[in-house]
């Protein structure tokens, strides 16, 4: 089931801090600070230098990245654009949580990214869409939270 909500009282860091969410954020584009950097340069201390190559590695690769076990927090590439990238960036982020997180609550943090609305709301469509062609594999909490 997902929860979409917008919700700012929250305190998505210490959920990820104490180990009771498995976070996943955009890797971001944006050299300049934002809520990804955020999470990995106060929550995971993180140097800005090495937050901006993970967020590159990412996105140049096109695949999940992840700083499990230190952490469970992945990141998915941005620049995807064809449903069959959409599908593999899921396919990729449940087999990381169902196989090795293992934390049956996971957090989608969308609230601050680059996405324009309507590209937020096809991820979430498309992730309804992964789900329900999965027959529900994973039974799990999974909370989505934007701006919109």
């Amino acid at each position: 089931m997902i929860i979409k909500t917008k919700d700012h009282q929250i305190n998505y860091g210490e959920l990820l801090l104490n180990g009771k969410i498995h976070l996943i954020i955009p890797a971001s584009k944006s050299l300049g600070f934002d809520m990804t950097s955020a999470y990995l340069k106060f929550n995971c201390k993180m140097p800005s230098s090495q937050i901006q190559n993970f967020k590159n590695q990412v996105n140049q690769k096109k695949e999940v990245g992840s700083l499990y076990p230190k952490f469970k927090l992945s990141m998915f590439p941005v620049n995807f654009n064809e449903p069959e990238q959409t599908e593999k960036i899921f396919e990729d982020l449940f087999e990381l949580e169902m196989k090795y997180i293992k934390s049956n609550n996971i957090v989608i943090d969308l609230f601050a990214s680059s996405f324009e609305n309507e590209v937020i709301s096809d991820f979430v469509v498309s992730l309804e869409n992964y789900l329900g062609k999965k027959q529900n594999q994973y039974i799990g909490k999974i909370e989505v939270r934007t701006n919109i």
